[in-house]
């Protein structure tokens, strides 16, 4: 069984379990903070990758069970995902420019998170684990380098799909998913981290492998008791 169908699988036996009954309703905001491994079968090419911030937001539904203390969260959010490249590179070794760029995905993406809570007073803390899948809806990529004095400048769409002659990347993106967080009254501070699975390149020969990868904070207030 795929990673995937592991993971729908699994959230399909959650939701259809007699043992889990009511639902709590919540919305969130922060920022993603988000990278790329990239690699082929002749070099790494994300070895210098920083991290590129972008917006998180969403809305998530936490299912109770009739466990104490245990519960199922998940969560319907966009998030910016990508990478950004800020380095001084070399002409022949002869002479330096600075280079700098950034690739931005748009993502909707669904985190699925077996909930455990520790309550303290009146703190609630709790960690999650469990694993995401999500869709690109766009994308787009912008670089800029300045030689000499001069600036040399250039920004295009990312192409998403699967054909490799015509996309980039492949739009479904799936991986694993861990976080921690609290909740004190309706308030909720969270952070998670994803690692993604999923090989999101349209180019297969190679053997070129592109994935997701970041940490995320954000900060919630449940609509619902």
């Amino acid at each position: 069984m795929t990673p995937l169908r592991f993971f729908i699988f699994g959230a399909l036996v959650t939701f259809c379990n007699p043992s889990v009954t009511a639902q709590k309703i919540g919305i969130r905001a922060g920022m993603n903070s988000s990278t790329m491994f990239i690699k082929d079968h002749y070099h790494l090419y994300s070895g210098s990758y920083k991290l590129s911030p972008g917006l998180l937001a969403g809305v998530d539904l936490e299912f109770t069970t009739k466990r104490e203390n245990f519960s199922i969260e998940t969560a319907i959010q966009y998030a910016r995902k990508g990478y950004q490249i800020d380095e001084v590179r070399d002409i022949f070794s002869r002479e330096n420019y600075d280079y700098q760029e950034q690739m931005h995905l748009h993502y909707l993406e669904a985190p699925v998170h077996m909930k455990f809570s520790f309550p303290h007073n009146n703190w609630r803390f709790y960690l999650l684990a469990g694993g995401y899948f999500g869709v690109a809806l766009s994308g787009h990529q912008k670089a800029t380098a300045e030689f000499r004095k001069e600036t040399y400048y250039e920004e295009r769409e990312v192409p998403i799909g699967r054909d490799p002659e015509r996309n980039f990347l492949r739009s479904l993106d799936y991986g694993l998913s861990a976080g921690c967080g609290v909740h004190l009254g309706r308030f909720n501070l969270g952070a998670n981290a994803q690692y993604g699975l999923a090989n999101i390149s349209s180019y297969r020969e190679d053997e070129v492998v592109i994935k997701n990868k970041g940490v995320s904070v954000y900060l919630g207030f449940r609509l619902t008791r």
